[in-house]
């Protein structure tokens, strides 16, 4: 079937929206809490809350920062619609945890951010 005279037929072409949810299943997911927050536990000195995400500081040395690039890289992978960013300051390690709004949901459910 043509198209009528200047109706020309119209391409769809399928949109993908990003999917904010975490892809590790509950064990894993239960696993990688316990990890960071075993972490937290040990060097975390400071967390701000912030309106598009959290800055968290840990007292730093070689032993930390290297933890948390290992936690960084594994929540990249199951969780990519984070941006994490991390520095050392003088003795400490600064991770800047950031995520759109439309994240802020699987944020909360996840327990990287807290709710209102």
């Amino acid at each position: 079937m043509s198209p009528l005279p200047g109706f020309e037929e119209e391409q769809m072409t399928p949109t993908t929206e990003p999917v904010y949810a975490c892809s590790l299943g509950d064990e894993e997911l239960a696993t990688r809490r316990a990890e960071w927050r075993a972490l937290e536990a040990r060097a975390l000195v400071r967390a701000e809350t912030r309106p598009d995400g959290r800055l968290l500081v840990y007292r730093g040395g070689r032993d930390t920062a290297r933890a948390l690039k290992g936690l960084i890289e594994a929540e990249r992978q199951c969780c990519s619609f984070f941006d994490f960013s991390m520095e050392a300051v003088d003795d400490e390690v600064r991770v800047t945890l950031t995520f759109s709004s439309q994240a802020r949901p699987a944020a909360i459910e996840m327990g990287m951010f807290e709710s209102d």
